[in-house]
């Protein structure tokens, strides 16, 4: 589901997030602060030890690009959550950048271990509007591009209920957050990036927070 680009969008969400990972790097190395990196997919693909030299920017977005999720194959949240729970001992922010379109929900338990291990967890959900305003109108095909299921449907018949329970994910997602102590945002691929980060990192100062990402 993270190559999914709507037709008006610039970006796909993996294009969106890819540069929000980048963008936020570049962000704590400028404050002298570590960076590490952790990809996954079906499994973890990628680790990238954190550092806090500039020049560590260049690996870690080399391991950006070179990560492009492939078609039919979904991410596991539960494997990442669960990485992240035996190799991090130092406590820091952490960001989890995802559409969380994950249907197995033991995925939040990892995220709620780190939080109680002293990190600071945000979830930076990556959204297409589309995905929002489900615009569509005559008889359609909708692809899985996890599965490649296919069905068509007509989407006037199911518009209203399909936006209720689109909105009614996303308002879970971020209330099961904050119960947890964690922090979400959604970063929909039609608000710029800096402006999403500068409200996250300005929010963050006031709270008095300095810390590492990873």
């Amino acid at each position: 589901s993270m190559l999914y680009r709507s037709p008006d969008a610039a970006l796909s969400k993996w294009d969106h997030a890819a540069s929000l990972a980048a963008s936020i790097a570049y962000l704590v190395l400028r404050q002298q602060d570590s960076v590490g990196l952790l990809l996954a997919s079906e499994a973890v693909r990628t680790w990238v030890p954190p550092r806090a030299q500039m020049n560590h920017l260049w690996p870690l977005c080399e391991a950006i690009v070179s990560h492009k999720p492939k078609p039919r194959v979904a991410t596991s949240l539960i494997r990442a959550g669960s990485e992240l729970v035996e190799r991090l001992g130092r406590r820091g922010p952490i960001f989890f950048i995802s559409d969380f379109f994950e249907s197995d929900a033991r995925w939040f338990r990892q995220f709620e271990e780190l939080e109680r291990r002293g990190h600071h967890v945000t979830l930076l959900q990556v959204l297409d509007p589309w995905e929002a305003s489900f615009p569509f109108e005559d008889l359609t095909v909708f692809r899985s591009l996890e599965s490649g299921v296919e069905i068509a449907t007509e989407p006037r018949l199911i518009a209203a209920t399909y936006r209720a329970e689109f909105q009614r994910f996303v308002r879970e997602l971020a209330s099961s957050a904050a119960t947890a102590g964690m922090e979400h945002r959604v970063a929909s691929t039609d608000v710029p990036i800096d402006r999403l980060l500068a409200d996250l990192f300005a929010r963050r100062a006031a709270d008095g927070a300095t810390g590492a990402g990873r």
